[in-house]
């Protein structure tokens, strides 16, 4: 069974249908070309539906990821809905849990747009640091902040 995708309107996102499976060849090309045509058209906020997505491999994890880059180098969002359990395992398998924003179902993934603030409605991925030594030592800062070239 080879890809199709449909898209339909709901406000102001569009939901981009994703059937059969998701793997090398023209599949992974057919999703990357619709939502680059979608962006081209002005569409900045996308949810990918893939609650008939089969199978995915590689290649559609690959065709995911370059969608998710498109979609955000236009300023929109791409969040993803209905992944079965073998996809989230594969997204966690991967740690790619942190870079898509995953929703049970479709209305969640509206729902989530519908919530967002404007202020706030892009995402931003945050990169967890440890704590250095003397980050809790207020006198360690200060010490630091004394001394020319060090920031």
């Amino acid at each position: 069974m080879s890809m199709t995708v449909t898209t339909h309107e709901n406000g102001d996102v569009t939901i981009v249908e994703a059937s059969g499976r998701l793997t090398l060849g023209e599949a992974a090309s057919t999703l990357r070309r619709e939502m680059l045509e979608l962006v081209d058209r002005g569409i900045r906020h996308l949810v990918l539906n893939m609650a008939h997505v089969s199978c995915i491999d590689s290649s559609g994890i690959g065709a995911l990821i370059a969608s998710r880059r498109v979609v955000n180098s236009f300023g929109g969002q791409m969040k993803l809905s209905n992944l079965d359990s073998r996809v989230q395992r594969l997204l966690v398998l991967t740690s790619l849990q942190s870079v898509f924003e995953t929703y049970r179902d479709e209305e969640s993934a509206l729902d989530s747009f519908r919530s967002a603030s404007p202020a706030v409605s892009g995402t931003c991925l945050s990169i967890d640091r440890a704590p250095s030594a003397d980050s809790a030592d207020p006198t360690a800062v200060a010490e630091r902040q004394d001394k020319p070239g060090v920031h």
